[in-house]
């Protein structure tokens, strides 16, 4: 699994509920916005990001959801729109649950329905949370390049693995090497780390 941001799993959500066959529009937006949200074609699908939490090695990113129909006002379709509104949930919390992602879908998700507003909306809305692989962190300390080709943090000290191994740049290839053995410094997924000039 490789990291994931806020921006990457909110374009991932989006593509799959555009492409839902039911969804008319999707929109991430505040829940308050709802009925601000312009001409909506519905069924529609809002979510939006409302909290995170860092744990040791992981993020924990919880979401809200909403998935909204029209209801007549005699509201003799309501049953029709919340089940409509519950399958197209089920929907997207399964593409979220599959294992070709790179976080997990935590269980338990509950969905609860409504009907109301001018607008006659009614559907499910639901809470559903994340849990994105953080096992260290990228933006550290700025690192320099020493003239011995060691990374060095910018007072001076030596930057090491997790294990207390010094990290060195091959000149030739640009990737990150254990100082002492010259072997590359492979990532979880077994690539090398190439050092990009930037």
């Amino acid at each position: 699994m490789s990291r994931q941001t806020l921006n990457q799993i909110k374009r991932d959500i989006q593509r799959y509920a555009e492409s839902h066959g039911q969804l008319g529009a999707v929109r991430f937006c505040q829940q308050a916005d709802l009925l601000d949200a312009g001409d909506i074609k519905y069924p529609a699908f809002f979510f939006d990001y409302i909290s995170g939490r860092k744990d040791k090695s992981e993020l924990v990113m919880s979401f809200s959801g909403t998935v909204a129909d029209l209801v007549h006002p005699e509201r003799d379709n309501e049953s029709e729109v919340w089940s409509d509104a519950t399958s197209i949930a089920c929907d997207i919390l399964s593409y979220l649950d599959s294992d070709e992602r790179d976080f997990v879908l935590q269980e338990g998700v509950a969905m609860k329905p409504f009907t109301g507003g001018e607008d006659h909306l009614g559907g499910v809305t639901f809470d559903f949370t994340l849990r994105v692989p953080f096992p260290y962190n990228t933006c550290v300390a700025p690192v320099k390049v020493a003239a011995d080709g060691f990374l060095r943090a910018e007072d001076g000290r030596f930057i090491h693995t997790e294990d207390g191994r010094a990290i060195r740049v091959d000149t030739e290839t640009s990737t990150l090497v254990y100082a002492e053995s010259g072997l590359p410094i492979m990532t979880e997924d077994g690539k090398t780390i190439i050092l990009e000039n930037g």
